[in-house]
């Protein structure tokens, strides 16, 4: 009983966040796509164990990368635009060739990117 109260409740605070974003983003306001960047840093890093930082801290607006885990060598990219261009853009950015060791990673905060796995990507720097 316990169990599905809680499964409710983050499912509930999982759609606000949706709906916020995804609203918020359509009014040209991008405020919570910030605040969106570290709650998926704290996210990732407890379910899959990962070491990511939020590359805005350093560098504020960072192109292409929000989140970085030096250790296991990722960069992530968080964004409410789900679309190969959007993938495409990001790894032609001329910051991404400093990270040629690492694996690039896409969090779509709105859309389901499913389709996104099956499709080849322009990656100019190989990573």
């Amino acid at each position: 009983m316990n169990r599905q109260h809680l499964i409710d409740g983050i499912i509930r605070k999982l759609t606000y966040l949706y709906t916020e974003v995804k609203l918020r983003g359509t009014l040209g306001l991008f405020d919570i796509h910030k605040h969106s960047e570290y709650f998926f840093r704290d996210l990732v890093n407890k379910l899959y164990g990962w070491d990511t930082i939020n590359a805005n801290q350093n560098d504020p607006n960072i192109e292409a990368i929000d989140l970085i885990d030096d250790k296991n060598k990722l960069v992530v990219q968080v964004s409410s635009e789900a679309t190969k261009s959007k993938i495409e853009n990001s790894l032609s950015k001329e910051l991404i060739n400093s990270y040629k060791a690492y694996t690039f990673i896409f969090i779509a905060l709105v859309e389901d990117a499913t389709n996104l796995k099956k499709k080849s990507y322009k990656n100019p720097f190989c990573i």
